[in-house]
């Protein structure tokens, strides 16, 4: 019995035989295993279609984030043990004083971590396919993460064509002069959702299941409850 009433906590009444419904819910939350994911890239790359896709239809809602400095925000989805770092602002007319500051500010978010719970344990730098080249930005982003020997995965966002292919290779090329060892080929090509090119023509969803698998081969070694959170927290069914 008294494992049973460790279990079911102070949700249970073991005098009255009423059980508490939200109490057990709160608790089973708390106790759940949690994932810390980093996502950056400037506005417009499609970090919440992406999210959405992954996780769940509307995981993401505008305004749902919580400031955590002036360029991070958290995202906190406790149902699904899963917490969003997102970045905020970095294409700015000011971008290096932007990134000087989202540097600092990542770095303190870090250092004043209460435990490895509260810091990312894996990042997603996301790039739209549809870019003219490669940002300096872009290349920063991954620095950051390299810095701080988070696992990073460089996705490609909306590519549906010759023309996005072309681009993603080229990026690669470019990205590995610098974070060849760092990256290892984690790179990922997806459309998130259907792009309608004409009424007879539509670019289906494509790329997510493999961004699930390179995500879980990311995640290092120690970090198992980390992995399965993520696992877990994956839309049951993802489209092909």
């Amino acid at each position: 019995m008294s494992d049973y009433m460790d279990f079911l906590g102070d949700s249970y009444n073991e005098e009255s035989g009423e059980f508490d419904h939200d109490k057990a819910k709160s608790k089973a939350i708390n106790e759940k295993e949690q994932c810390n994911i980093i996502i950056s890239g400037a506005s417009g790359v499609g970090k919440s279609t992406l999210i959405n896709a992954i996780f769940g239809e509307e995981v993401v809602k505008a305004g749902a984030g919580k400031p955590v400095t002036q360029h991070l925000e958290k995202v906190a989805i406790p149902e699904k043990g899963i917490c969003l770092w997102d970045t905020k602002g970095i294409e700015a007319e000011n971008y290096q004083d932007t990134m000087a500051s989202l540097e600092n500010e990542f770095r303190q978010a870090v250092d004043n971590a209460n435990d490895d719970g509260d810091i990312p344990h894996i990042g997603w730098v996301c790039i739209k396919a549809s870019s003219d080249r490669v940002e300096d930005r872009d290349l920063t982003l991954i620095g950051l993460l390299a810095k701080r020997n988070i696992p990073a995965i460089v996705v490609f966002t909306r590519v549906i064509g010759k023309s996005e292919k072309e681009f993603v290779e080229e990026a690669k090329l470019i990205i590995d002069k610098e974070y060849k060892d760092f990256l290892r080929g984690a790179y990922v090509s997806v459309n998130s959702v259907p792009y309608e090119i004409d009424e007879d023509i539509v670019v289906k969803v494509k790329g997510l299941e493999s961004l699930a698998e390179v995500t879980e081969a990311r995640f290092p070694e120690g970090k198992k409850s980390a992995k399965n959170a993520f696992l877990k927290a994956q839309r049951s069914k993802i489209e092909k």
